[in-house]
């Protein structure tokens, strides 16, 4: 029987990687996108949908390159421990990082940027290739989280779990994307600066969250058992 913390965790890792504070570059220009693309509320939410799947197409890529690096490790024994390892390091530096100054929450209305990424994507298409392009910027925040939930996959036993957790992953990235879409009109610069700001102290609590799985991650390969019966 599969312990429902773990899909808990998978979509919670999604809401808090779109809180990352890192967002502050990518939700002026994504709501700024929505604006000028949108027309109705329908549109808003398809497109938001387009956007969000490009924008984990990103992260896709980065999964793929840690199952790769993983598969060569041949015993659950020492994937545990790299597992393990990984996730504490990605959790130490995700406790400890500092916004950008180009990530700054409080100065999210970047008129001229938002005007040029409104301007040269347009449609479902451009919505998809701008959602991939704005994840570049935002893999210092939220590798991280994504790899832990990759990490906790590749030790599951079946690889149908390890899509499961993946899909519930972003799922949990692509509603806040949808919920914005469908409040189009409703969302203004100081709501987001909020939402960054909670963001921030969600992502250190996360954090705490992360270590404990990969503490926990590096005794079970030892036959340590823990309090989390998904490692």
């Amino acid at each position: 029987m599969i312990d429902s913390l773990l899909f808990i965790i998978a979509v919670a890792g999604g809401v808090v990687s779109f809180l990352s504070p890192c967002n502050a570059v990518t939700l002026p220009v994504f709501v700024s996108f929505l604006q000028v693309q949108a027309k109705t509320t329908k549109r808003a939410i398809l497109l938001s949908l387009a956007f969000s799947l490009g924008f984990i197409l990103m992260f896709t890529i980065i999964a793929s390159l840690y199952i790769l690096i993983s598969g060569f490790i041949t015993y659950m024994f020492w994937l545990k421990i790299f597992s393990g390892i990984i996730i504490i390091s990605m959790a130490i530096y995700l406790f400890f990082y500092k916004v950008s100054k180009r990530a700054n929450p409080n100065d999210v209305d970047q008129t001229q940027d938002n005007d040029y990424y409104r301007v040269k994507y347009e449609g479902y298409t451009g919505a998809i290739l701008l959602g991939f392009s704005m994840g570049a910027p935002w893999i210092a925040c939220i590798t991280p989280v994504y790899i832990t939930i990759v990490a906790i996959a590749s030790i599951q036993e079946t690889f149908i779990l390890g899509m499961l957790l993946f899909s519930l992953y972003g799922l949990g990235l692509m509603l806040p994307y949808i919920l914005i879409g469908a409040a189009l009109g409703k969302i203004n610069q100081r709501f987001i600066v909020k939402l960054i700001k909670l963001g921030a102290t969600l992502q250190k609590v996360f954090s705490i969250v992360l270590i404990w799985i990969g503490i926990e991650l590096v005794l079970s390969a030892f036959g340590i058992g823990g309090l989390l019966p998904f490692v």
